[in-house]
């Protein structure tokens, strides 16, 4: 086998001060998002989700943030964004299972079986949030 690094972009820096920038603009950035106000966008409206990429292990990955249904504003969940998967996989299903009405806005459709990886998981049925660039969730 062959390992070789990727040659369609450069290098990227990974220095202890350009750490610190990437820090503090996500931690600028998540603050942005905390504050937007949830509402609804019209039925028909282009949305824009914002995606962060950042790719110091020299990846390019993306990830989104979203809420689960009457979590606290500041409860965001970031995930990596796959594009070759029909799934989203959350961590810590007892975390989620304790937020107010929980029941009543999730159905769980399987427990224990397999995520995409082979790690155990349950199935459930609910809506998310995704909080959008124009303040709309």
């Amino acid at each position: 086998m062959n390992f070789s690094r990727p040659s369609l972009h450069a290098a990227v820096v990974s220095a202890p001060a350009h750490r610190t920038l990437v820090r503090d603009k996500l931690s600028s950035i998540l603050k942005a998002r905390v504050q937007l106000a949830p509402k609804a966008a019209a039925p028909g409206a282009a949305i824009t989700i914002p995606l962060t990429t950042v790719s110091l292990a020299l990846n390019f990955d993306a990830s989104i943030s979203i809420r689960f249904r009457d979590a606290p504003a500041a409860a965001l969940i970031p995930l990596w964004v796959d594009s070759g998967n029909s799934t989203l996989i959350v961590p810590d299903y007892d975390t989620i299972a304790q937020l107010p009405n929980f029941n009543a806005n999730y159905a769980k459709l399987a427990e224990g079986v397999n995520e995409p990886w082979g790690c155990p998981a349950n199935i459930l049925r609910g809506d998310i949030d995704l909080p959008t660039e124009s303040g709309g969730t």
